[in-house]
């Protein structure tokens, strides 16, 4: 009787037959030790030692089901997984049933009612690879650094690939903002001025019956910030900025979770905050629960289902998020593959992080070529680019401490480069008597519409902007359940 196959030949074959290398890297022991660990962890859950969610927390489970190379590997963690958040029960004999009954009938598996080949399976794994609880993290960050491995393999072998047989100009299929090929003559084509007009009657004749409240671009979740800007419009590049811990970040945030709900794609570079510290703000927002304890604890069991609940949802939102860049030339690289993955906007947080490799002129300078680029690249793509960027702290010593366009830092290109500039005030931050719930989005620039102050609360607790006239927040947050 055939016995399961651990390995997955058939990605072989297609790679060999796509001109792809064969052989690419693999982590098939983290593998097998990450399933085992959530099985014998079941075994566990009585004896006061890491338990499944333990395990689960530590690797954030659902996120890591694509970097399993083997396929029979990952379909056992997707079902893992699957049992976890529905509360079944995964110890070994209980898996083993689960995977007779799921995938019992496939090819080159034991027949279906064979329970004791697919128990003798799971026994050879533990053998292979006996779980250690307190390595699951360390595993799971060599299989997701394995897949980026193979992903970049294939990527390269595919520009390898491209560059040696398509006829096309580089200066055609590069993206401008690549600075590997920055250099290449520009091409000088005749604009097709009666299409550009097409385009313009067909804006007009859509928006000509639309009133006030009608959105063009992605929708902020902000009413007053919508009825204004009409959304944030593609080829838009959105400044937003701010003071330290002024909300950027959770600006961007509410901006993104509401534009997701809302079926549009996300694209978040974080150059600060990894991809798990956004999430987290996520489901505080989304659930209400304190940012501080969803990240210390501790939490009731309430609160734990709809976290879990919430993560469920976030997972199937079309979000993507990139937290490893720093650079601007791999963070635009990072924004071109997430739009051809379907972002429709694009987050990058924040400007004073980034920088222009080799870069040997004044730091203003470095900047007033990025924000160009960054343009460039909302034009580009046809997409809106929220860029997060601090003021200069001497906003602190003003009476009035709102601050003004000439208070962005670093350099004055980033209020010519930018369409619309939002800048955030809480007066809270400086004075202990005004309203802690009180902010400001203050819109010093609009390149297509007038500039307004427009009043917003400010939940501090879950890091998360709402409307002024927003009720408490337990009467909005049906939107996310099922």
């Amino acid at each position: 009787m055939a016995q399961p196959q651990v390995a997955d030949l058939s990605a072989r074959r297609r790679e060999r037959q796509r001109g792809l290398p064969v052989g690419l890297p693999q982590s098939l022991d983290s593998e097998r030790l990450l399933i085992c660990a959530v099985i014998e962890a079941d075994g566990r859950r009585e004896g006061g030692e890491a338990s499944v969610p333990d395990v689960i927390a530590e690797i954030d489970g659902a996120p890591l089901t694509a970097a399993f190379s083997g396929t029979q590997h990952r379909q056992m963690w997707e079902m893992l997984i699957d049992r976890h958040r529905h509360g079944l029960s995964n110890n070994l004999v209980a898996v083993a049933e689960a995977a007779r009954e799921r995938y019992g009938k496939g090819s080159g598996a034991p027949g279906a009612a064979d329970l004791t080949t697919w128990l003798d399976w799971f026994q050879q794994l533990q053998d292979a690879a006996p779980a250690a609880p307190w390595m699951v993290k360390h595993h799971a960050a060599r299989l997701r650094d394995t897949a980026l491995r193979r992903e970049k393999i294939r990527e390269a072998s595919e520009l390898l690939h491209r560059l040696a047989t398509d006829p096309q100009l580089l200066a055609e299929w590069f993206d401008p903002t690549a600075h590997e090929f920055a250099r290449l003559p520009e091409q000088h084509l005749a604009l097709d001025l009666p299409h550009h007009v097409t385009d313009v009657i067909a804006r007009i004749d859509r928006v000509s019956t639309a009133d006030a409240a009608t959105l063009t671009g992605v929708p902020s979740g902000l009413t007053d910030l919508d009825r204004l800007l009409g959304g944030f419009q593609r080829e838009d590049l959105i400044v937003i900025a701010g003071r330290p811990s002024m909300g950027k970040t959770a600006f961007a945030l509410t901006g993104a979770l509401h534009a997701l709900q809302r079926g549009f794609g996300v694209g978040f570079v974080s150059c600060e905050m990894s991809a798990q510290s956004l999430l987290q703000r996520w489901l505080a927002q989304l659930v209400g629960v304190d940012l501080a304890r969803v990240v210390r604890g501790p939490l009731t069991a309430t609160e734990v289902r709809d976290l879990r609940a919430a993560a469920a949802r976030i997972a199937r939102l079309p979000a993507q998020i990139v937290d490893d860049r720093r650079d601007w030339p791999s963070v635009a690289d990072a924004c071109g593959r997430m739009i051809r993955k379907g972002a429709d906007l694009l987050i990058v947080d924040y400007l004073g992080l980034m920088s222009l490799p080799g870069h040997r002129e004044a730091r203003h300078l470095e900047i007033g070529t990025i924000t160009r680029e960054a343009k460039a690249l909302a034009k580009r793509y046809k997409v809106p680019l929220l860029l997060a960027s601090q003021i200069n702290r001497e906003i602190k010593d003003q009476h009035d401490k709102r601050p003004q366009l000439w208070h962005l830092r670093d350099s004055g290109s980033i209020e010519q480069d930018s369409d619309v500039v939002i800048m955030l005030h809480r007066e809270a931050a400086y004075d202990n008597a005004a309203p802690v719930n009180e902010a400001e989005l203050l819109v010093r620039k609009f390149r297509n519409g007038p500039t307004g102050l427009i009043k917003v609360r400010w939940f501090p607790e879950t890091a998360r902007f709402a409307n002024a006239a927003s009720p408490a927040w337990e009467r909005e947050r049906d939107d996310w359940r099922e």
